[in-house]
């Protein structure tokens, strides 16, 4: 769709007919790239000729009502007068003594509705879970000798507490719904349906539940107006910045493209390596609890991975996870073994050109899970970059160029 927005002043020193060429010329240079294109023309255009624009474009204006005391001044052209209903007037909040206009769509869309799985993360919830881990004996996982074992009895007990006390529940979102109305909405007000009138107590717990809800969500929605958060949502709404990286793909292309992805990193003549043999007097590394908790309080809101325990059951529960999560990578790191369950990646497909059409138009974006990336993280901020500035140090390099450059270069 094209919109344009004109003004045609009552007193202009230009000539009328260079202004409708111009129009014509603009919408045609549309029309010829892209011939489906809906215009709409509207604005304040006075004394301009209407029939003669319409002659010309083959447009057709849709305001036959005043919009200023007894005069149309005010009108809406377009080339697809089949896709909107009749306009009507209304007043304005503005100061203006002209009244404004609306152009319905012609066809209601029908909602798109959607099933949609969450946990119930509120905080009496949240505390439920932080008790259950407190009062969790994590000794098998500490006393481990084989880091998978450790690892899958750390995820496993995590997610039996995740789900006895955050449940996952499914409910459906429609496009219709108000800017506040959130999953947690939906599936409190899918539990008061199922509440009989006769208890009262219920009803006015449940209702104040639903009130609080509705209006943290709208306080959170006010607090971004202004902020860059909230233009980034009206630009993604409006998709005012699309590009190649938003693509929608059905079920049978993303199987198509995870088999691609599948092949593309499988290297059938592959030979696994001898394992080299580390003798007792190498140095193993290993980190203390005080940087094992330091890195996770550091972690951010970031994409889950295959795994499924978000990055705030680390970040929030460091204090109760720093020991266990040290015995673990220390064991990874005296085996030389990564986890078998860190290995699993999610990928997204991202587009390299703007219309893909192959799986080769497709790049893979791995996401590991949240404690892979942070251990991974760890490992290079306080062993790789030391040995790097123990072979490279800084004084060798020329001012002027990267640092990196230098070294691989």
């Amino acid at each position: 769709m094209s919109i344009y927005g004109l003004y045609h002043p009552p007193r202009h020193n230009y000539l009328e007919s260079d202004l409708l060429d111009y129009l014509i010329n603009i919408s045609d240079d549309v029309l010829d790239k892209y011939p489906d294109t809906v215009i709409v023309c509207g604005g304040d255009l006075n004394s301009l000729d209407i029939k003669h624009l319409e002659e010309l474009s083959g447009w057709d204006a849709m305001v036959d009502f005043s919009t200023r005391g007894n005069a149309c001044l005010d009108n809406c052209l377009t080339n697809r007068i089949d896709l909107f209903s009749k306009c009507y007037p209304f007043h304005m909040l503005t100061k203006t003594d002209h009244m404004g206009v609306i152009l319905p769509a012609g066809t209601k869309l029908i909602p798109m509705r959607r099933k949609v799985e969450f946990r119930d993360c509120r905080k009496h919830r949240k505390e439920d879970f932080h008790k259950a881990l407190a009062e969790e004996d994590w000794e098998d996982v500490s006393q481990s000798t084989n880091v998978n074992d450790a690892v899958n009895c750390l995820e496993r007990k995590i997610m039996y507490h995740m789900n006895k006390c955050m449940p996952t529940k499914t409910v459906s979102i429609s496009s219709r719904d108000p800017y506040w109305t959130s999953p947690l909405i939906k599936s409190l007000l899918k539990s008061k349906s199922r509440i009989a009138r006769s208890q009262k107590d219920r009803l006015s717990l449940i209702n104040k539940r639903i009130s609080d809800v509705i209006c943290q969500n709208r306080r959170n929605f006010r607090a971004l107006v202004g902020s860059r958060t909230w233009w980034r949502k009206t630009t993604d709404i409006s998709q005012r910045n699309a590009s190649s990286s938003r693509v929608t793909l059905d079920n049978a292309s993303l199987t198509r493209l995870n088999r691609y992805f599948g092949e593309l990193c499988h290297d059938d003549s592959y030979v696994e390596p001898t394992l080299s043999i580390i003798g007792d007097e190498v140095d193993i590394p290993s980190f203390t609890e005080q940087q094992v908790w330091n890195a996770l309080k550091r972690i951010k809101r970031t994409a889950t991975g295959p795994v499924y325990i978000p990055y705030w059951v680390w970040n929030d529960h460091a204090e109760i996870l720093t020991e266990v999560i040290t015995n673990v990578w220390n064991l990874s790191l005296s085996s030389h073994t990564w986890p078998d369950s860190w290995k699993r990646a999610n990928i997204n497909p991202l587009a390299k050109v703007d219309l893909p059409k192959e799986d080769g138009d497709f790049r893979g974006i791995n996401i590991t899970p949240v404690i892979a990336r942070t251990f991974e993280k760890l490992v290079y901020n306080i062993r790789s970059s030391r040995q790097l500035r123990k072979f490279y140090p800084q004084r060798n390099l020329r001012t002027g160029r990267g640092g990196v450059v230098q070294t691989f270069c």
